[in-house]
């Protein structure tokens, strides 16, 4: 993996924290904006959507358009993208 898209999955992994509530239901908590505008409105209501704008930022940050692809040029980065929504 590239020093690019470890940063990219990191800033991830900091933007979204995930913890349990008082009543022990699993929570995921959006900690800055970088996120926030792959939601509706800005702002990402749901466990589901904040999940899909982390899966979003990444296939943003790796794919956004072919000269982005072909700097990376990786079949890697689609299954890294789909570890992380594994342990999300």
């Amino acid at each position: 993996m590239n020093d690019y898209v470890c940063r990219r999955l990191i800033a991830v992994k900091n933007s979204i924290s995930d913890k349990l509530d008082k009543n022990e239901s699993y929570q995921i908590i959006i900690n800055d904006t970088t996120l926030n505008g792959y939601c509706t409105n800005n702002k990402c209501s749901s466990n589901l959507e904040k999940i899909n704008a982390g899966c979003l930022f990444l296939f943003d940050a790796f794919f956004k358009d072919s000269s982005v692809f072909n700097y990376h040029n990786s079949i890697n980065i689609v299954e890294y993208v789909i570890i992380w929504l594994s342990y999300m």
